[in-house]
């Protein structure tokens, strides 16, 4: 013959916390995980009130979901605050449901869950991330001044009419340096951010970034001329991005400009849907001296993985790794190859696939 469940010693030995309590807020029932948990011995235990064992915005919380629990509702994942016998503050998640006699709601009787280690956890998680984007800015703001009042220490001395050619020579030398140092920071903030804080995607139109950035990155270098080749038209292609994606065509087309010694740089983008995929391909070729196949992954590694400190100090490791870090928030994919395969030194191919904001086989060659 089976034997009858005995419910009251399942829920004696759960590990759960069961809290039952009366319409007015009483203690009526409580397991012994409750009561290991809080303290308490069985007879204070029946002794308390709501208000005694909750912190006040939790028992405020609390009376509101009673006063619901009222009608026959049912209260699922509620976070309260307990105070132990001792004071101390366990952080639970429980399950509430209405306590029925003859028909009649008479209490509630909840399931809790201890989430302290957890929910304390994600709290010095938002702390410990509060506290680096107050200092990243305080740094990044303070530096910013240095540079800029550098900046103007160099533009009196170049004002100069003392100066000879050769010490004007070696000032400029000094305002490129610390123009680089400012781009430096704002790559290095811009990572941090994408890392930790990074924007929601939104549909950006290809055509529309790559050639506002194409413009910029022109007037940056006036003694060169930009030999941009593309079929891609602005309003054909649309993608998953966010305002970071023109940092990525930014980075590539600023180290085609600045490597390429020629003084028209030609750079080929080749965009194609990849049917029965969400990706689109875009592919930037440059005619530069390109990467040899030894440093064709470690160009993109992130700062904590660049060994060769003069590296990245010239900003190549930089640029790069913020290119693939957005480049992979978004969901894709980049890699380099030849431009011409086997030949590095006619110059590189960056691959990169990116999330299509449209469906459809049609597209650019």
């Amino acid at each position: 013959m089976d034997s009858p469940i005995d419910f009251r010693a399942l829920v004696e030995s759960a590990s759960d916390l069961v809290l039952v309590v009366s319409l007015d807020g009483n203690v009526e029932y409580v397991n012994r995980a409750w009561l290991d948990a809080m303290g308490y011995t069985p007879d204070e235990a029946m002794a308390l009130t709501v208000d005694e064992i909750m912190t006040p915005d939790s028992s405020e919380a609390y009376w509101e979901a009673i006063q619901a629990i009222r009608g026959g509702a049912t209260m699922m994942s509620l976070d309260v605050r307990m105070l132990t016998k001792s004071g101390e503050v366990l952080i639970l998640e429980g399950n509430l449901f209405p306590r029925v006699e003859e028909g009649q709601v008479v209490g509630v009787q909840g399931i809790y869950h201890d989430i302290s280690a957890r929910r304390l956890a994600e709290e010095e998680a938002r702390r410990s991330h509060a506290r680096t984007e107050f200092l990243l800015d305080l740094m990044t703001h303070d530096l910013m001044n240095i540079n800029q009042e550098v900046l103007s220490t160099f533009e009196l001395l170049l004002r100069h009419g003392g100066l000879t050619d050769d010490m004007r020579v070696i000032v400029r030398e000094g305002v490129a340096e610390v123009d680089r140092a400012t781009k430096l920071i704002g790559k290095m903030k811009k990572l941090i951010h994408i890392e930790t804080s990074p924007p929601v995607p939104k549909v950006l139109d290809l055509g529309d970034v790559l050639f506002s950035v194409a413009a910029e990155i022109e007037s940056e270098f006036p003694d060169k001329t930009l030999d941009l080749r593309t079929e891609l038209q602005r309003g054909q292609v649309t993608v998953l991005a966010d305002e970071y994606l023109s940092d990525v065509f930014r980075g590539l087309l600023h180290n085609s400009m600045k490597y390429d010694p020629s003084d028209t740089v030609r750079v080929d983008v080749n965009v194609r849907r990849m049917p029965r995929t969400p990706f689109v391909r875009v592919e930037v070729s440059d005619y530069g001296p390109g990467i040899a196949d030894e440093r064709k992954e470690s160009v993109f590694a992130r700062l904590s993985d660049i060994t060769d400190r003069k590296e990245s100090v010239l900003g190549l490791g930089i640029g790069l790794a913020l290119v693939r870090t957005i480049v992979e928030h978004y969901g894709g994919q980049i890699h380099v190859e030849d431009r011409v395969p086997g030949d590095h030194t006619k110059g590189a191919r960056f691959v990169l696939l990116l999330r299509t904001a449209t469906t459809g086989a049609g597209g650019t060659q």
